[in-house]
């Protein structure tokens, strides 16, 4: 997902591959970025921001003629947040699947959500969708529930 925003946003960047076998996110260098040795990872203007959602509302902010985000002071932001965190946290991918060389992207999978998990790619689509659309910045004043 941050992959995907970076091209959104249209600015230029550059990947840099972490080969998770061979440690590379264990190096003093890469710890010295992140000291979580995690991706994605991301450094703009000497400022080095972490975690799927936050990563994706920095980029908004950073790049506002993109036009992907609510201003900070709109109602709307708050709902478009709450849409935001719901996508990274269902769709970020597990741990355990770092056994490869894995850049910004990943195979998509599901993962806990507030420490309960929607079980599956298709079962937290079918209730991120319905809520698309419906009013302003991807969707309605409820809260998204896994049952």
């Amino acid at each position: 997902m941050a992959h995907f925003m970076l091209e959104e946003v249209g600015a230029p960047y550059r990947i840099v591959h972490v080969d998770f076998e061979k440690g590379e996110n264990r190096t003093p260098e890469f710890l010295a970025i992140n000291p979580m040795g995690k991706l994605p990872t991301i450094v703009h203007r000497g400022v080095t921001v972490t975690e799927t959602g936050a990563i994706i509302a920095y980029l908004a902010d950073a790049f506002p003629q993109a036009g992907l985000a609510p201003a900070i002071d709109d109602p709307a932001r708050g709902t478009w947040l709450r849409w935001i965190l719901f996508g990274a946290g269902v769709y970020e991918n597990d741990p355990s699947e770092f056994s490869v060389s894995v850049p910004l992207e990943g195979p998509l999978t599901s993962s806990a959500v507030s420490g309960k998990s929607c079980g599956s790619k298709s079962l937290s689509l079918s209730k991120l969708v319905p809520g698309m659309g419906k009013a302003p910045a991807l969707g309605r004043n409820t809260a998204p529930s896994c049952r």
